[in-house]
């Protein structure tokens, strides 16, 4: 789960840069999500369900986010070396 909804924040975070109108910005987010949840062998109604029910347990979900966040935090400085 945390690599997912890790990939899910970083694509929406691409397609927010682009200054795409909202129903482009949507699909092109749809497009994107639907290719991630395939690549983890997921559909979007069994993320759903899964996400849903981490929902029902706050401490397990605080524990995926900060999870994600440590995640984008490493990818960020990663990325950063990269460029110097």
């Amino acid at each position: 789960m945390v690599m997912v909804l890790s990939e899910l924040h970083v694509s929406q975070a691409g397609i927010g840069i682009r200054g795409l109108d909202t129903d482009s910005a949507e699909r092109l987010y749809n497009l994107e999500k639907y290719q991630i949840l395939k690549r983890y062998g997921l559909t979007d109604n069994r993320f759903k369900a899964n996400y849903n029910a981490y929902l029902q347990r706050v401490e397990e979900m605080e524990y995926i986010y900060a999870r994600v966040v440590d995640s984008l935090g490493l990818q960020e400085t990663k990325l950063n070396a990269m460029q110097k």
